[in-house]
Parts: structure tokens; sequence; C-alpha cells
């Protein structure tokens, strides 16, 4: 709504006032409890999320919200988004519907961390390959080990979707 002149939001610098509060926050909580990222009360699920959703926020506005990046700020802000795509990499799950949620915000984060510190950010090649992994069209190799190795839980030849479009694990019920 920020850039759309239709919007009583057009322009408002208050709304980037609240993004940047509210990324800060969630920078400081991220930093006292390495945890936040897989257990924010305000969010519906988190382990699934990370901060995807608010690295969304930073992308779409950057441009505008480079004024308020201070190095220590930008420094912070890497901090929680690297924290994001580290903890969603580790805990990636194999149900279908999970593994696209988990793997989307995955790269919000990356996309954000992208922009604010680029020796962070993992390729965007290797980025996507979560994605294509979770929708099916490259083999799904579970979550990362510490090391960054893929762990391959069910092997390597295992596909979130069937030949039908089916997630796995709804094809397991079919006809039994």
């Amino acid at each position: 709504c920020f850039r759309k002149p239709w919007s009583p939001l057009h322009g408002d610098t208050n709304v980037l006032s609240q993004i940047v509060a509210c990324v800060d926050r969630h920078a400081e909580r991220q930093l006292a409890d390495p945890t936040f990222a897989a257990k924010d009360p305000s969010t519906w699920n988190p382990g699934w999320f990370g901060f995807g959703p608010l690295g969304d926020s930073v992308r779409i506005l950057f441009p505008e919200l480079v004024p308020y990046l201070t190095p220590e700020r930008r420094k912070a802000w890497a901090g929680l988004f690297a924290s994001s795509v580290q903890y969603l990499r580790t805990h990636r799950r194999e149900y279908t519907n999970q593994s696209m949620i988990i793997d989307m915000n995955l790269y919000r984060s990356n996309r954000a961390l992208e922009l604010l510190d680029p020796e962070q950010a993992l390729d965007e090649k290797a980025a996507l390959e979560y994605l294509y992994e979770a929708v099916g069209l490259s083999p799904w190799l579970g979550p990362d080990d510490a090391t960054g190795n893929r762990t391959c839980p069910v092997g390597r030849d295992y596909r979130q979707l069937t030949a039908l479009g089916l997630g796995q694990s709804s094809a397991v019920g079919i006809g039994g």
C-alpha cells in the first residue's frame, strides 16, 4: 500500500518507521534468544515461517528503507535473516505443504539477507533448489545437518509430488 497512489498509506513514512521498529524488535529478540525464530508467540506455527514474511517486507521496500540502515542496523537485520535461513534449512519437513511453506520462507529470508549482506546469503541457485525440491521439480533431499550437508532421510529419489500432482503424504492413503 505504501507505493499505491490509491492507498491512504501511499508515501506515509510512518509505514517505514513501523517496519523498521518491527525488524529492530525481532532482531533484538533473536539476538537475546537464538531460538526465537522457532517460537515467536506472535506467529502461528513459527517453525514454518522463521522471519520470511518480515523478509518480504524488507525486500519489497528496500529502496525506501536504505536511509534507515545504519551499519549497526544493517548488521543486526542481516543476523536476523541469516538465523532464519539457517533455522529453516535445518528444520525442513517431509510433508508436502509444510515443505512448501518452510522453503518459501527460507527463500524470502534469504532474499532479504541478500540485500543486507550478500556474503552471508545463499547464492540464488542454491536458494531456489530448496523451492524446486518442495514442489517436486527436484528430488527432496531433506533438511541440512549442522555442517550444511543434506540428510536425505527418505533417500535421494523422493519427490514431494507424484506424477498425478498429489503430495506424497496424500498418495500414501490412496486405494488403501
